[in-house]
């Protein structure tokens, strides 16, 4: 999708209106758009063009878009999706930088004039922010934007406040880097997630007023809120997996130290546990050796994450866990087999000499658990080895 600007030619936005039956609104938010063009001529120095995707629509949302001069019509005759309709515009535009709103009238185009000054002052991509004070917003719609938008600071450490709003503007140059996205309306969240994780991407925020739709809403609250999170998830695992495997490895982790807590204050006093304990600490040994297992696979993952998707670099204590638990590999096996062997010694000196054992089942319970993790560290320094050999070799071909 690149288009390079000759010297000399005038700076063009290409505006995109995807339009599913919203003929109560089209023709105003063209026309509003159209009456933008002088002032964003003068404030930024940008012509626009502006192209309305009907994506399947079936009332007259097309043909009044097509009786709108200065306006480009594009018709699917069917329904392809929010996203998909927003990407052939992009494609049959001209623009160095590509923006889009949503054709229900709740954004305002003279916004695109800071987010033009946003793009051209160095951020890749800049979204309106609708959740202000004057939003007129249904609550149930502001407050899942609010938990969207967190969950992707939670995992980028971005500044996000807005994750899905429905007027951007970015650089035509940058898009590559965020594709692919969805087709359907989890198209911006994924844009987002994307620009947010992406460090070559920067992603600027405008505030802007948000009024209520004209017509009724193709948002399904509790459907496209699903979507939403699913592609939140899933965009955020390609980038940093560790993050999503590591806070599940890590909850089961905390789940088997808390159960745990119990047969080790009992075996502290008394040496020994009631047979009945027999399932606890299978529990225990199931959860940790998991939650070890969830680490490393999303370590693992990471590395190969990184041959693709380039990532933000580990700070603070992100930085320290992975030096202590992800730099020695070989090193923490050899302790864990250690400890395996240690706690185990007189039972397998007993098994050996008089082929039987007498101690207790938690001591080999004990003695299992490290023996696993000490074969799980094995297995993951042995293919961080072979991931970073293909590294090296990648590397080499390039020069």
């Amino acid at each position: 999708m690149t288009r390079t600007a000759t010297p000399g030619n005038t700076a063009l936005l290409t505006i995109v209106i995807p339009a599913l039956n919203e003929e109560q609104s089209i023709e105003s938010i063209c026309h509003r758009c159209l009456g933008q063009v002088p002032a964003i001529r003068v404030a930024t120095g940008h012509e626009i063009e502006i192209i309305v995707v009907s994506d399947g629509s079936t009332d007259r949302t097309a043909s009044l878009a097509q009786a709108i001069q200065g306006v480009q019509t594009i018709i699917f005759p069917k329904n392809r999706g929010y996203g998909a309709a927003i990407l052939e515009g992009f494609r049959q535009g001209k623009g160095e930088l590509v923006g889009f709103l949503d054709a229900d009238g709740t954004c305002d185009p003279a916004f695109f004039i800071p987010m033009i000054q946003a793009v051209e002052g160095g951020a890749s991509v800049a979204l309106g922010n609708r959740l202000g004070d004057q939003s007129e917003m249904p609550a149930i719609r502001r407050l899942g934007n609010r938990f969207f938008a967190g969950l992707i600071r939670l995992l980028s450490g971005a500044k996000v406040l807005d994750s899905a709003s429905g007027m951007r503007v970015l650089r035509r140059d940058q898009l590559e880097i965020l594709l692919p996205l969805p087709d359907g309306l989890h198209f911006t969240p994924a844009m987002s997630c994307r620009a947010a994780l992406d460090p070559r991407l920067e992603l600027a925020e405008v505030p802007m007023t948000y009024a209520e739709r004209e017509g009724r809403s193709k948002l399904g609250v509790v459907r496209d809120g699903l979507r939403f999170l699913r592609v939140i998830l899933e965009t955020a695992v390609t980038y940093r997996p560790l993050l999503i495997f590591g806070f599940v490895g890590g909850l089961m982790l905390l789940v088997a130290g808390v159960y745990a807590i119990v047969p080790i204050r009992t075996w502290i006093a008394t040496s020994t546990l009631p047979d009945d304990s027999v399932y606890r600490v299978l529990t225990i040994l199931v959860l940790g050796t998991g939650g070890l297992v969830m680490i490393y696979a999303g370590a693992l993952a990471e590395s190969v994450s990184q041959l693709v998707n380039p990532a933000r670099p580990a700070s603070g204590p992100g930085r320290l866990v992975r030096k202590l638990f992800f730099s020695h590999p070989f090193l923490l096996a050899l302790i864990a087999f250690v400890i395996a062997l240690a706690s185990n010694a007189r039972a397998l000196l007993q098994y050996f000499e008089k082929g039987e054992i007498d101690a207790h089942w938690a001591t080999i319970a004990f003695g299992a658990f490290f023996a696993l993790a000490g074969i799980q560290l094995l297995a993951f320094g042995l293919l961080q080895r072979v991931g970073h050999l293909l590294e090296l070799r990648a590397d080499q071909k390039d020069l």
